[in-house]
């Protein structure tokens, strides 16, 4: 949670909770993200990190949100977001580098759907190729 709050600061948007009939929302002329008060913390996170990708990639797009395609690819960048954002914390709260993370077992406990295998998988690859370059930068 210290890792989304300090997202949220260094984005500039503001969080808050209420009573909605959807899981979140990000709007973008105030930079605010609105989470239903009734998620479980889980459930909230990955709402919340859903809606900071809207905010950290979409945030100028908006009118394209309307359209049916761009709209759907900005929904899938935001879950690849959310996924990764999940997944630093996931290495972070278990100590764990890019290499030892079992996508499965980090799907399952993080309740997530398992159509997202391939994108975690590719996510872990990514992380790995990262702390490599950094390694022999």
């Amino acid at each position: 949670m210290q890792r989304m709050k300090a997202l949220l600061m260094t984005e500039g948007i503001s969080l808050y909770f209420l009573d909605l009939d959807i899981d979140g929302y990000y709007d973008s002329a105030n930079r605010v993200i609105l989470i239903n008060q009734n998620l479980s913390e889980l459930d909230a996170l990955k709402s919340i990190y859903h809606e900071l990708g809207h905010g950290v990639l979409h945030d100028d797009l908006e009118a394209l949100y309307k359209l049916t395609i761009p709209r759907s690819k900005m929904e899938y960048e935001a879950d690849c977001f959310m996924l990764d954002q999940l997944l630093i914390d996931y290495m972070e709260v278990n100590d764990l580098s890019p290499q030892q993370v079992n996508p499965i077992y980090f799907i399952e406990s993080s309740d997530l759907d398992f159509k997202y295998e391939r994108n975690v998988k590719d996510l872990l690859c990514q992380h790995i190729l990262d702390d490599f370059a950094i390694i022999y930068a």
